[in-house]
């Protein structure tokens, strides 16, 4: 089975044969990530992270990067606290099936 990122939507469900359930990495790398590209700039005011469906496999925490209009493409910026002086640790999911939201 392929846990790529074309498996990473929400409520997805593997067909046990060449799709599975959800992106999972390869690893147990802390630098693992999935990316997301617009075609234009976009606010993001939600992200909704979900464990695999058909494994006991789940994000628990998370960081954001975003790049800079204008800037070049491999030049990400971490989303910070209020303050701006340390990447935000968003919580994620504690299951494989709950939908987390982090606003």
């Amino acid at each position: 089975l392929a846990y790529t990122p074309s498996s990473s939507g929400l409520n997805t469900v593997g067909n046990g044969e060449t799709n599975a359930g959800g992106w999972a990495t390869d690893t147990t790398s802390n630098s693992a990530y999935i990316g997301v590209e617009f075609s234009e700039p976009k606010m993001v005011t939600e992200i909704i992270t979900q464990g695999v469906q058909d494994q006991p496999w789940w994000v628990q925490t998370y960081t954001v990067q975003y790049n800079v209009p204008g800037t070049l493409p491999t030049s990400f910026v971490s989303y910070t606290v209020e303050n701006g002086t340390a990447a935000m640790t968003f919580q994620a999911n504690y299951d494989q099936n709950t939908l987390v939201h982090n606003y």
